[in-house]
């Protein structure tokens, strides 16, 4: 401060190169607000502000299983990936947990056996307990459907890239 310049460069405003009273702002060349009348005004700022980012913490923390997913009504084929949910018409929800297996003969190649794939998935009910459970492609290495409070999920089809699964929903009659 020999020159009469602050740590950030600009000149003070006082006789005889002596520091100000008044505290530079870091980024401006006036008083910082603390030490004049735009205090008030941003104490409220900081509070609207504070106030908007605690709203929009309780919006996202509601943002449950229960109210969330993809709808899939009576009649519809779903395309979900892993750690997608489709919300059933009966209020439940099915979530696409994982792949957990797929020995499928790829495209274009002749195989012996047709193989199979499977994936996990977890049915959250509207009232009651969870329950995970697994879905086979080929029906001949496992049950392929599975009847979920008067719906029936089918397993229809798996994609090569992305492991996207597509589940048929339809009312059990």
């Amino acid at each position: 401060m020999t020159d009469g310049l602050n740590r950030f460069g600009l000149r003070l405003n006082s006789p005889l190169g002596q520091p100000s009273r008044a505290r530079l702002h870091p980024f401006k060349s006036v008083p910082h607000p603390r030490h004049s009348g735009d205090f008030l005004r941003s104490a409220a700022t900081m509070t609207r502000l504070f106030a908007l980012l605690l709203l929009s913490s309780l919006l996202g923390a509601c943002a449950t299983p229960g109210n969330v997913g993809i709808r899939a009504g009576d009649g519809a084929t779903v395309v979900l990936v892993p750690g997608q949910t489709a919300r059933l018409a009966n209020g439940g929800g099915l979530r696409y947990v994982r792949l957990v297996d797929d020995s499928r003969c790829p495209p274009d190649v002749q195989c012996i056996w047709a193989g199979d794939a499977v994936i996990a998935l977890r049915w959250v009910p509207a009232s009651g307990p969870a329950r995970d459970l697994q879905l086979h492609f080929n029906a001949a290495a496992g049950p392929n459907q599975m009847d979920l409070d008067g719906r029936r999920v089918t397993f229809t089809g798996l994609s090569r890239t992305g492991a996207q699964a597509s589940l048929k929903v339809s009312p059990v009659r």
